[in-house]
């Protein structure tokens, strides 16, 4: 029967009679690890966000998150991109590769900040009322695109094949918002499995 390997994260938590330590056991066989494919998701959804609150900063419109939350978020992507192209097997890929610990931790931390600074955007229910947006927005494109394809007028016909583009970018977007959003679930289910089983340790 093989054995299994387990590793340790501490963290240091304050109690009534003094800090403490807590030990979690982390199972690296079953906690669910970001993959290539989670990371590209991430970074693409992620870049047109930013952009976008560029654009609404040029138009001032007002932000949807602080400038600063936003600075931080940009440093801590450039720290996980430099742990990533520091790898030798990190050549560009289409297929799920897993990610080496190190970046798998990045991403992790990046994206409990992304949740935690940019919660109306990157919330599980806001990314599941984004999808749901996305997936509205294709069905219209599509929908109009069908109706009108057979249209002899040459303005319609060009109106049609604008409805087909909008409907394949808002399908792309939420197949993207889709796994940013099963990522977010991932690594919060293992954060709250790991947290069942901490074990105090008293400092004294």
């Amino acid at each position: 029967m093989r054995r299994r390997r387990w590793r340790q994260a501490c963290r240091i938590c304050s109690a009534p009679h003094g800090p403490i330590l807590v030990v979690i056991d982390v199972d690296p066989d079953t906690t669910p690890l970001p993959n290539s494919a989670d990371l590209r998701a991430l970074g693409w959804v992620v870049t047109r966000d930013a952009c976008g609150e560029v654009v609404r900063s040029m138009f001032g419109t007002p932000r949807r998150i602080e400038p600063e939350a936003l600075r931080g978020l940009v440093n801590r992507w450039r720290r996980l991109q430099v742990l990533r192209v520091e790898e030798a097997r990190v050549a560009v890929q289409w297929r799920a590769a897993p990610l080496s610990p190190p970046v798998s931790e990045q991403c992790r931390l990046f994206v409990q900040q992304l949740v935690s600074d940019w919660p109306d955007q990157y919330a599980a229910p806001a990314l599941r009322r984004r999808r749901m947006n996305a997936i509205l927005q294709a069905l219209v494109g599509y929908g109009g695109s069908f109706l009108l394809r057979d249209s002899t007028d040459a303005l319609l016909d060009s109106v049609s094949t604008v409805l087909l583009v909008m409907g394949c970018w808002s399908l792309l977007s939420g197949i993207q918002v889709s796994r940013v959003l099963g990522l977010v679930r991932r690594l919060a289910d293992s954060t709250t499995g790991a947290t069942r089983g901490d074990v105090p340790v008293d400092l004294g």
